[in-house]
């Protein structure tokens, strides 16, 4: 891991990643937030004292830090305030080089991930949150470029002006996938994303939200997630 300016990294830093961002181990730079970079420091969070060196928890980094840094914490640096859309922004987590931590370095960063649209992270100029807050909510949303189906992952791409619908937050339902999976399970799930449906639409809105339950194979027994859609004519702009 190179890190430039010869510091650890800090909040609302800027970065330069090489490699898969999704690494916690992947070499960065620190660059100024003008020039052109893939990734930005949500927040700081102290390395557990009892962890070992980070090639050694590399592989369970969500275990040490998933509960410090949230979905929520991500909408709330990126938009001011918690919200439950599902947006083109993710986050992982970044962490110093053995040599780094034998030498007492005790940090990592929580950083974000921005989704181009064909799911790659982008490079861009300029904070995320600031880019987030002049452009419409449209172009950070997410949408299938078909009909949702059951039975697989849909893809989700940006929202644009052929796309007929919307992704908003799933659900679980509870149930086995048996012989007849996913259909046996659809109008449940469908009604589940309904309530998900309510801070999401216009009043009178015509066009009934739908589940896209995921393949069987992906669930332990017992525990099945489904995303949730509305049409995108029925959505009423909100954050939910």
């Amino acid at each position: 891991m190179v890190v430039a300016a010869e510091r650890e990294p800090a909040s609302d830093d800027c970065l330069v990643v090489d490699g898969e961002l999704r690494d916690s181990l992947a070499t960065f730079e620190i660059v100024d937030c003008t020039d052109e970079h893939n990734s930005e420091v949500i927040k700081m969070l102290d390395y557990p004292a009892e962890a070992g060196a980070p090639s050694t928890i590399a592989d369970r980094v969500y275990e040490y830090f998933g509960s410090e840094c949230t979905f929520d914490d991500m909408t709330q640096w990126i938009g001011g305030k918690k919200f439950r859309l599902p947006i083109r922004v993710g986050w992982t987590f970044r962490l110093p080089t053995d040599s780094e931590w034998e030498a007492g370095a005790r940090w990592a960063a929580c950083s974000s991930i921005r989704s181009g649209p064909q799911g790659q992270a982008m490079s861009y100029t300029g904070r995320l949150p600031e880019i987030f807050a002049s452009t419409p909510l449209l172009d950070w949303a997410m949408c299938p470029p078909g009909t949702p189906k059951s039975g697989q992952w849909n893809d989700t791409l940006p929202c644009t002006s052929k796309s007929k619908w919307i992704y908003i937050p799933g659900i679980f339902i509870k149930g086995k996938p048996g012989k007849n999976y996913p259909k046996d399970l659809q109008a449940k799930a469908d009604a589940l994303c309904v309530k998900q449906a309510k801070p999401f639409l216009v009043k009178g809105a015509k066009t009934k939200p739908i589940a896209g339950l995921g393949p069987a194979k992906d669930f332990p027994p017992g525990e099945i997630y489904g995303d949730c859609f509305i049409a995108r004519a029925d959505w009423n702009g909100s954050r939910g």
